[in-house]
Parts: C-alpha cells; structure tokens; sequence
C-alpha cells in the first residue's frame, strides 16, 4: 500500500510543483496560506494523492484525494 507511495518536499520558488499543489488544494475547498514555507506532498503513478504545508511550526493546506 505505502510501498508505490513517493513523498517530497516542494519549495514555493517551484512554480511548476506549486502549480499542482495550488490546483490540488482548490479541488478540496482549500487555497495555498501565503506564510506556507514549504509542502510535502505524497503521490502515487504520478498523480498527487496528498499535501501539507509547513508554515514554521505549523501543519497548514492538509487535503488527502479520496481515491
């Protein structure tokens, strides 16, 4: 299950990646916090499954795809 799985952290100078992320967040009636310094994502077959956005301390922009 967690085996084909591909964890990363994405910088918000990633436009292309942040692109997705924001595009992710949007489909889950979330929009990306600007004090957001960096995300996590998961994604599976090249696809985005879940993300997470690190603002210092904080745990911020948390969507996990139903699928």
């Amino acid at each position: 299950m967690f085996g084909n799985n591909v964890f990363t952290r994405v910088k918000r100078s990633e436009n292309k990646k942040m692109a997705e992320i924001a595009h992710f967040l949007k489909e889950n009636d979330l929009s990306v916090d600007t004090t957001v310094e960096v995300f996590i994502t998961v994604s599976r077959d090249d696809r985005l499954i879940a993300c997470g956005g690190i603002a210092g301390n904080i745990i911020k922009c948390v969507a996990i795809s139903e699928s």
